[in-house]
């Protein structure tokens, strides 16, 4: 990766915009994330969506906070986020964006 900053807000992106229903994220690499959330995105009502959305968006941010001001640890920040998204529906992000607002 030759700019990981441009590949984290890619990713970040991405998880901003899915959405699923039966389906989980394949975070295994940008490419596989982003089709599997493009069909993810297609099964989901309006409201299940927008929060899906805010739960990844609450995901990351919660991995960005953890590297700003150390740009060398983008890239590792990039790969945590992929491998917590890895194979999660909608319930199981919900959880995890719920409890990391609850520590807020």
């Amino acid at each position: 990766m030759k700019n990981p900053i441009r590949t984290f807000t890619a990713i970040a992106a991405f998880s901003l915009l899915a959405a699923c229903g039966g389906d989980t994220i394949d975070a295994t690499n940008g490419v596989t994330m982003q089709k599997s959330v493009e069909k993810i995105i297609e099964g989901l009502s309006r409201e299940e969506a927008a929060q899906f959305q805010s739960d990844l968006q609450t995901l990351s941010f919660n991995a960005m906070k953890s590297g700003l001001g150390d740009l060398s640890k983008m890239q590792m920040i990039e790969q945590e986020l992929m491998n917590q998204l890895d194979g999660k529906n909608p319930q199981e992000i919900h959880k995890i964006a719920n409890e990391i607002r609850n520590r807020s």
